[in-house]
């Protein structure tokens, strides 16, 4: 442990409604990229890249990208609005507000 951080602590990773979220962690050392936690940011987007939420997502943002714009904006509009609504996204903007650590999400 250093400066009273595991190492598993210096890269947490929320995944939440196909977006991965990497939060670096190392406050004392305003998250200068270190050789741990570099090493740890590499295993998590290995994890990332074959998370099946994340693949839906990324799929989705394709399907995005072949629609005609105003049919696209529409679609994301109403997706980012149903996605804004979910008792995870308050959670998560309430805890951003408040500055407060990221909560653990439910699905929700």
């Amino acid at each position: 442990m250093k400066d009273g951080i595991s190492d598993t602590d210096l890269v947490q990773r929320h995944t939440h409604l196909g977006v991965a979220v990497l939060t670096l962690s190392a406050p004392k050392s305003i998250n200068a990229l270190s050789e741990a936690m570099l090493t740890l940011l590499s295993t998590a987007l290995d994890e990332i890249a074959d998370d099946p939420a994340v693949k839906t997502g990324k799929r989705a943002f394709y399907e995005l990208a072949e629609m005609p714009l105003e049919k696209a904006y529409a679609h994301a509009g109403r997706v980012m609005a149903e996605n804004m609504m979910a008792r995870d996204a308050k959670a998560g903007i309430g805890a951003f507000t408040r500055k407060e650590p990221m909560p653990d999400w439910t699905g929700e």
